[in-house]
């Protein structure tokens, strides 16, 4: 089965956002040095279920939510999204 590794959530205000889900759900965040404007998250404790993420600012064209899913094979998989 292939599960969902990682979650990225866009937001027009990500510091906004970063402190919602801080507030309500206690997740952790930190700054990644890279580039561009993006707070790595973890959702919870390793040794538990669960996937950690990002948040960023919203760019306009993209999605404001991307799941990243672990695969065996990305051509059989874009094969099979094709037909």
């Amino acid at each position: 089965m292939n599960r969902v590794l990682h979650l990225e959530l866009g937001a027009d205000d990500p510091e906004k956002l970063i402190a919602f889900y801080k507030e309500v759900f206690g997740w952790e965040t930190h700054q990644w040095e890279g580039p561009q404007t993006y707070c790595l998250v973890s959702t919870g404790p390793s040794d538990k279920p669960g996937i950690n993420g990002g948040i960023m600012r919203h760019k306009e064209g993209l999605p404001r939510t991307i799941n990243t899913i672990g695969v065996d094979s990305i051509d059989e998989h874009v094969k099979k999204v094709e037909e």
